[in-house]
């Protein structure tokens, strides 16, 4: 009677056990990654099934090069694998799955499975003062360029992917852009504060401001480009923005009331071909016959000023 109920059980036992493999159906990352992105494992089966039936992911999981962080089962089918902090951009890590645990329905892995993937350097989100928006006309030849990019960057890796090419005013021009320091969103940087991946928590706001510095100064008079690349990454494509820097000053044109071609009484706008400071215009220029005028503003510069004064129609000198 024992023996008939112990062979009945190990039948019933044999029949629970599947005849298939259990599976890995996908993982994420594939191939390459993001820095802040969690690690994915997920079986064709549950696994998972409950506190008194979980896989320690512990004992099955292995991420190498080794790095910290939180290791979990998502779901019965799916281990997640949350990183401390931002993975090191280039990296390559390969995870393997052991094949020492079974399924829910008794079902093991026919053999140890492993994956590779490559963290991608962070993103270049915008510039100043040139990007895809703004060509510049009147850059001076020490301007300081800033790249704001996603997550902290590998200065040495970006260097040789940033620089000023000016063949169009100087034969075989490539003028080389130097990262000299790399820091946080401030308050100072308005245009990005709130761009991009921010997150409302500073601590967790990944972004950084990189800051170059040509490694001789810009051509004048001269229209040049801006190389910067997509990504701050040994594998990337790279973009160009136009700007221009400033020439000889010169006086471009004079108009009357903002080119409306009727202005009894003013104002006269002058326009010039670089900027100049709003003290220079008022000692420089002069109306005639005599007229006093002011300027909005004696210490900005700007390559166009009104010259706010009350003019005598038909009067001319």
């Amino acid at each position: 009677m024992i023996s008939a109920r112990f062979a009945l059980v190990t039948v019933l036992g044999a029949a629970a056990v599947s005849s298939d493999n259990l599976k890995v159906l996908r993982v994420s990352p594939q191939h390459t990654g993001e820095a802040t992105e969690d690690v994915t494992v997920t079986f064709d089966r549950p696994v998972a099934g409950g506190l008194d039936s979980t896989v320690n992911p512990r004992l099955i999981f292995r991420i190498t090069p080794r790095v910290a962080g939180r290791l979990e089962w998502r779901d019965p089918v799916t281990i997640r694998f949350d990183p401390a902090a931002p993975l090191p951009a280039g990296v390559t890590f390969t995870v393997r799955i052991a094949n020492t645990f079974q399924a829910m329905d008794g079902s093991r892995l026919g053999a140890p499975y492993s994956f590779s993937f490559r963290v991608k350097g962070p993103r270049v989100l915008d510039a100043m003062p040139v990007n895809q928006w703004n060509d510049p006309r009147y850059l001076t030849p020490d301007t300081r360029f800033s790249l704001l990019v996603s997550g902290p960057a590998d200065l040495a890796l970006l260097a040789p992917l940033v620089s000023v090419d000016a063949r169009t005013c100087v034969p075989g021009k490539t003028i080389a852009l130097r990262p000299v320091r790399q820091r946080r969103i401030t308050t100072r940087d308005e245009r990005w504060r709130y761009y991009g991946e921010w997150s409302p928590d500073s601590s967790r706001d990944l972004r950084r401001v990189v800051e170059l510095v040509p490694a001789e100064p810009l051509p004048a008079n001269c229209a040049a480009t801006l190389g910067v690349p997509e990504r701050v990454d040994s594998v990337t494509t790279t973009r160009s923005w136009n700007f221009h820097t400033y020439g000889p000053l010169a006086v471009d044109s004079v108009v009357c009331s903002y080119s409306t071609r009727r202005c009894p009484i003013g104002p006269a706008r002058v326009y010039f071909s670089t900027p100049v400071r709003g003290a220079e215009v008022l000692r420089s220029v002069h109306l005639a016959p005599g007229t006093g005028f002011s300027v909005s503003d004696t210490g900005a510069e700007y390559s166009a000023w009104s010259l706010d004064a009350q003019l005598t129609p038909r009067t001319a000198e």
